[in-house]
């Protein structure tokens, strides 16, 4: 869904759907198209580079067991979409990533002549944090991975940067500070319900540790919703100094029915928005 930017009138978003050509069989209309049996593309982030917008695109496949029934195939691809047509023009296959996940955050950086991305590896109920990098001119060739004390082109020697930073983090560049916000553990009803940050003044940490920022109110019948991806919009920062924050809800699971006659309530199932004082975030950050 693209929702032009200072148009807050959902009537002027704009969804994008996939045509049935070239889909996989299960997997309906997506706009992204693996070509890989039995596996989807999962969008993450992506960023404008000029007239092309790349989005890291994770292969996935159905398990029909675990948690949520799917899990990382390790086939990513960087999806091209020409701006401002908005239209898949093509997919970069992507190296070996070694388990981390990357796509949660981009940060096109004039100074260095390079965009940075960051990733996830999970470990038992969190996740650790890493960074990589490619020349924001050239997308289309090999990363780097920051090894602790380099950038190396080992992607196998990736180092972590900061442990334990929760569920779904999510990197952005405000004013002077990296800022990373993640989610307290939830994959269903009545688990995680705090919103949490860190930031850092370098690209490669260290960050700051992590500190609660919000406790998302969303309650049905007493109980709280399965919720994810907070993600800062540093493009959205009003005058009061408060920054624009969006989580998601994926509905109450067991806790509560979720269907009545066929039907769900979509307010059960949507993207939140809150402003967080940046003061409250960092001090630093004016």
């Amino acid at each position: 869904m693209i929702q032009p930017k200072n148009d807050w009138d959902w009537k002027n978003a704009q969804t994008l759907i996939g045509d049935i050509k070239g889909q996989n069989e299960g997997f309906g209309r997506s706009l992204w198209k693996s070509t890989t049996k039995g596996e989807f593309y999962w969008p993450v982030a992506g960023i404008q580079l000029s007239d092309t917008v790349y989005i890291f695109c994770s292969g996935v496949k159905l398990t029909g067991t675990g948690t949520l029934g799917f899990d990382y195939s390790g086939q990513n691809v960087l999806a091209k979409m020409k701006f401002p047509e908005m239209k898949v023009v093509g997919y970069k296959t992507l190296q070996d990533f070694y388990s981390i996940h990357y796509g949660i955050g981009f940060i096109n950086d004039k100074k260095t002549g390079y965009t940075y991305v960051y990733g996830i590896k999970t470990v038992p109920k969190n996740n650790d944090l890493y960074v990589a990098r490619f020349p924001t001119k050239n997308p289309n060739t090999l990363w780097e991975a920051w090894d602790g004390k380099n950038w190396n082109s080992n992607m196998a020697k990736a180092a972590c940067i900061k442990s334990n930073v929760g569920a779904t983090p999510y990197i952005s560049k405000v004013k002077n500070k990296i800022l990373m916000v993640s989610s307290a553990y939830s994959v269903g009803c009545d688990m995680g319900k705090d919103i949490s940050s860190a930031t850092s003044s370098r690209f490669m940490g260290p960050f700051s540790d992590l500190k609660t920022i919000y406790t998302i109110p969303d309650r049905l019948n007493g109980h709280s919703p399965f919720f994810y991806v907070p993600a800062s919009h540093p493009e959205y920062i009003n005058s009061k100094n408060e920054l624009l924050v969006t989580y998601c809800i994926n509905g109450y699971g067991t806790c509560v029915t979720g269907c009545n006659d066929g039907r769900m309530e979509a307010d059960r199932y949507r993207v939140r928005g809150i402003c967080v004082p940046l003061s409250l975030i960092d001090p630093a950050l004016k």
